[in-house]
């Protein structure tokens, strides 16, 4: 499987695994309309991820290569910049390794 056939579900799943391994205790929060969410419980635009180790506390929304921010999206990550949160959009685990300064990938 090369990284185009990933889904973001898939990615996002690496990311969580990776973050775990990491030692991050990571929160996957359902989308409003899942049949996972309850109605009202989640705010439309959360990140998809809170990962959080030591003090630090990780906001990350993940994205295919060419997937794009809603605008409730882009509210949310300017509210919780704005309010002095770390906030990182990521479509790769590369990335989130970079975000979060730790380990190395062991997949591709």
């Amino acid at each position: 499987m090369t990284r185009l056939d990933l889904s973001e579900k898939d990615i996002q799943s690496a990311i969580v695994d990776y973050l775990r391994y990491q030692g991050f205790l990571v929160m996957e929060f359902a989308k409003p309309g899942t049949h996972r969410a309850l109605r009202g419980s989640v705010p439309t635009g959360t990140p998809d991820l809170l990962a959080l180790r030591t003090g630090r506390y990780v906001w990350l929304e993940v994205k295919m290569l060419k997937g794009r921010l809603t605008r409730d999206q882009e509210q949310v990550r300017d509210d919780l910049l704005a309010h002095g949160a770390e906030w990182h959009l990521i479509r790769s685990l590369d990335e989130v390794m970079v975000a979060v300064g730790v380990g190395r990938a062991w997949i591709s």
